[in-house]
């Protein structure tokens, strides 16, 4: 009688400790989440776990466990931050953008200039001179043009911008859709900006030589 009533308990403790348990590693997997995000690194990880997570699909069900891929991919998007941080220019070095502020002053920009610098100088720092140039050029063209009205001024800023982060992240970490339905956007808003087609096609020239684009 003591052993029936003993088995049910243990078996529900038991149970109870494994539900515990896979409550315990889905919230630490979710503030490693939340970590990257704050962080402003969220993206990279996710990509970055995914690729991981595909590698763990293939190891042997019999080969021994590797590091935890969620709490690796946190490891691999902070390294690659500080690395590439570290090859940064200093940021009191002379931006290449030449805009006057009177032009974009209302725009409500927010982030969008400092991420197309940053962007732009670790183009630079990685040997894509000639890109970065481009960008910068067709950064500065857009911001001054008197054939781009304010309302549209805005929205292609913001995707030169993500045109820029993307190029300048790495081959397997590039989103090609977002990459190009940016590009698209802002080759079909300026296909009337007779002043601004011939820095736009400049820069597609650039992505194509470099094997950034094949369309």
């Amino acid at each position: 009688m003591f052993d029936k009533i003993i088995f049910p308990i243990f078996l529900i403790a038991a149970i109870a400790l494994i539900v515990f348990a896979a409550y315990a590693v889905g919230e630490e997997r979710k503030e490693l989440r939340g970590h990257a995000y704050r962080e402003g690194i969220g993206e990279e990880y996710d990509l970055e776990l995914k690729r991981l997570l595909e590698i763990e699909s293939f190891r042997a069900k019999d080969a021994p466990s590797g590091p935890d891929p969620y709490r690796e991919a946190l490891d691999i998007v902070r390294l690659r931050k500080r690395t590439m941080a570290k090859n940064l220019p200093p940021p009191g070095d002379k931006t290449i953008f030449n805009i006057s502020n009177s032009t974009i002053a209302n725009l409500n920009l927010g982030t969008v200039l400092g991420d197309l610098n940053a962007s732009v100088q670790n183009l630079q720092t990685h040997g894509s001179q000639q890109i970065a140039e481009a960008i910068g050029k067709l950064t500065t063209a857009i911001s001054e043009s008197v054939e781009v009205r304010d309302a549209d001024r805005k929205h292609l800023l913001e995707n030169l911008a993500l045109v820029s982060k993307e190029i300048s992240s790495q081959p397997d970490q590039r989103r090609a859709g977002l990459l190009k339905s940016s590009l698209t956007f802002i080759t079909t808003s300026l296909a009337a900006a007779k002043e601004l087609i011939p820095l736009v096609h400049d820069l597609y020239e650039k992505l194509k030589a470099a094997g950034i684009i094949d369309w």
